[in-house]
C-alpha cells in the first residue's frame, strides 16, 4: 500500500510539473488573409487565456489534478479506501477533461498534452488496483 502511495504522489508531481509548463494548452490564431496559415501559441495549463478564448479543456484539467494532488497528500497520512475511489473518479474526470481540446481538432493537442492524459490514465489504474483485487 504504501508503494501505492509513493506512486500515486510521483505520478501527480510529475502531471503538476508538465502543466505548470507553458507548452500543453494550444491556441491557434489566424492570419491575415494575404499571409495565410495560422499562429500557434502554447500556454501553461493553469493560464487564463485559453479557457478565455473557449479551450476550457486544459484549466479543468489542471483543477482536477490540484483535487487529486491534495486526496493523495490526505491519503499520505490517513487509510482510506473510500479515498481511492475518489481518486479514481477525478482521474477519470481528468482524462475525459485532458482530451476536451481533440475537440477542435488535432492542431491543438500537444505531446505535454498527450503525456497529462497517459499519466492520468496511469494514475486511474494505480487507484483501482488494490481494490479490484480485494473484492
Amino acid at each position: 500500500m504504501k508503494n501505492k502511495k509513493q506512486l500515486s504522489s510521483a505520478i501527480i508531481t510529475a502531471v503538476g510539473i508538465l502543466e505548470v509548463m507553458p507548452y500543453g494548452a494550444v491556441l491557434n490564431f489566424a492570419r491575415p488573409p494575404e499571409e495565410g496559415g495560422a499562429i500557434r501559441e502554447t500556454y501553461s495549463y493553469f493560464d487564463l487565456t485559453p479557457f478565455g478564448y473557449a479551450n476550457f479543456g486544459p484549466l479543468l484539467t489542471a483543477i482536477i489534478s490540484l483535487l487529486i494532488m491534495i486526496v493523495i497528500i490526505v491519503l499520505l497520512f490517513t487509510k482510506g479506501q473510500k479515498l481511492w475511489s475518489l481518486v479514481a473518479v477525478l482521474s477519470a474526470v481528468g482524462v475525459i477533461t485532458s482530451l476536451m481540446p481533440l475537440m477542435y481538432g488535432l492542431e491543438y493537442y500537444t505531446a505535454v498534452g498527450f503525456a497529462i492524459t497517459l499519466l492520468l490514465a496511469v494514475q486511474f489504474i494505480i487507484s483501482i488496483w488494490d481494490r479490484r483485487k480485494t473484492q
